[in-house]
């Protein structure tokens, strides 16, 4: 055959002196491609795409969820940023400020009830103080006047950084780092979102004529107002009312932490529509994260040593200053903070 040699089985393709590979020829020392592997590795790209599609559009709804908790209950107010002066670490105790909004009782101008709360993320702790809404204290340029009146006065800076002041005794330095304040009508939802709160209710637990019976029991969240709302039928009237309302925190604690995942999603939409507060919806979800990780056995209690007093025509609550510095060193220690001391 003119023109080309044909190499022999044993000649090499090189020694023919060929300038070109002829059609269909492969080198000894080539790779050749693996069709399965080409059809296997496009099998898997495919299965990538609709896996990324649906996280993409999972962070989209989060994310939009996100937004509408934020709309329902953040506070953009400056001068309140400016009150909430500690930072709600993960890994060290921080304070926040918890009050009460009773539409129904005096209205929303005063807070009707106030808590000052430790939480300690890494002891799995949390502390519940009550300040008796007729505490006298200095409220600066408005004078001698009861606590509640801050939030009347300057809204919830200046009920922040007057809680701050009154417990920042002896030795100890409160710098609050979030506001919360809890609408009652709001709340009766977050109950039921919870699945209802199981507590002691004490005799004579009656608002508007309806009666919750004494005892241990499981209340939904119309039952949970007329406990944390009544104190008019108690003998000891606020004080017993503040005792109910630390009693059902820890309560919601227990529910909170107990709750199987696919509640979570109505539990932090209804707390988002009864809480109004500096935090942001996802600074919120990581307190909510730390208080998951406490039941009512993790919460330490107590209310400020105190006593009535009628100054002037007016009854207040007068502190007493000794005890209540015991409490706060108690208190920010991490420890019992009625240990040595009895409200």
């Amino acid at each position: 055959m003119a023109g080309h040699a044909v190499p022999s089985d044993t000649e090499s393709y090189w020694d023919a002196g060929q300038d070109s590979k002829p059609r269909g020829f492969r080198l000894p020392f080539g790779r050749k491609k693996d069709k399965g592997k080409k059809a296997a590795s496009r099998d898997r790209r495919r299965v990538k795409h609709p896996v990324l599609t649906v996280l993409a559009i999972m962070f989209v709804i989060v994310g939009a969820w996100m937004l509408v908790l934020d709309h329902n209950m953040h506070i953009d107010d400056d001068d309140l940023d400016m009150a909430c002066e500690g930072h709600a670490w993960p890994f060290k105790p921080y304070y926040v400020l918890i009050t009460g909004a009773d539409a129904e009782d005096e209205g929303a101008q005063r807070t009707d009830s106030i808590m000052l709360a430790r939480v300690d993320p890494l002891r799995k702790r949390a502390t519940l103080v009550s300040v008796p809404r007729d505490t006298r204290v200095d409220l600066g340029g408005y004078g001698q006047s009861k606590i509640n009146a801050a939030y009347s006065y300057g809204g919830p800076a200046l009920a922040t950084r007057t809680v701050a002041d009154f417990a920042s005794v002896g030795d100890v330095d409160v710098d609050i780092a979030h506001f919360f304040q809890v609408g009652f009508d709001g709340l009766a939802d977050l109950v039921d979102a919870v699945g209802g709160v199981t507590v002691d209710v004490p005799p004579n637990t009656t608002v508007d004529g309806v009666t919750v019976p004494a005892g241990v029991q499981t209340l939904d969240g119309e039952q949970a107002l007329i406990f944390v709302r009544c104190r008019k039928t108690y003998a000891n009237g606020d004080f017993q009312r503040a005792q109910n309302q630390r009693v059902l925190m820890g309560a919601l604690a227990d529910k909170v932490k107990h709750s199987p995942p696919w509640r979570w999603p109505g539990i932090i939409t209804a707390a988002s529509k009864c809480i109004k507060s500096d935090a942001h919806a996802w600074q919120f979800f990581g307190v909510l994260l730390e208080v998951a990780g406490t039941g009512s056995d993790d919460i330490y209690s107590a209310q400020v040593p105190s006593r009535t007093k009628t100054i002037g025509g007016v009854s207040y609550v007068i502190t007493d200053e000794e005890a209540w510095t015991q409490m706060m060193e108690n208190v920010d220690a991490g420890k019992d903070p009625e240990a040595t001391t009895t409200s």
